[in-house]
């Protein structure tokens, strides 16, 4: 069996290209979708600072959520990590609408799934502090 020249790729050095092609083209393309929220996230916050002590960390408390959930996402789609969303219409017509567009919710979402949600009920609870912190050791 002839031995490859230095020149040339094998299989898994070709799989390793394509593999950091793909993650730089989703890299660069995750950009483009998160960029605009980061961006107005640090605006904004950086323009708050005539709030009230309790609203600057108010804000600050929903800042950093959406930082963390966008963060997650953009983790996500950078791997190729497949995460999911839940359109829950408050009616019947808007679930019959966005069903006669599964076509192209799939077509926008590739390789996902669409189908209806199932019924959720809600309950509440009396009882339960409505913020749930954590006790540092300091």
């Amino acid at each position: 069996m002839a031995r490859k020249g230095p020149g040339t790729d094998g299989p898994l050095q070709t799989a390793l290209l394509e593999s950091m092609s793909a993650a730089t083209t989703r890299a660069s393309e995750g950009q483009k979708i998160f960029s605009p929220i980061a961006v107005f996230l640090d605006k904004y916050r950086s323009q708050t600072t005539g709030l009230a002590p309790h609203l600057l960390r108010a804000l600050t408390a929903l800042s950093d959520d959406l930082a963390l959930v966008a963060q997650q996402h953009f983790n996500a789609y950078i791997s190729a990590t497949k995460t999911g969303f839940a359109l829950c219409p408050s009616s019947l017509e808007a679930l019959l609408a966005l069903e006669a567009q599964k076509e192209t919710i799939s077509a926008f979402f590739v390789n996902c799934q669409i189908e209806r949600s199932s019924r959720w009920v809600s309950y509440r609870v009396t009882n339960v502090p409505r913020k749930i912190g954590q006790i540092l050791d300091g």
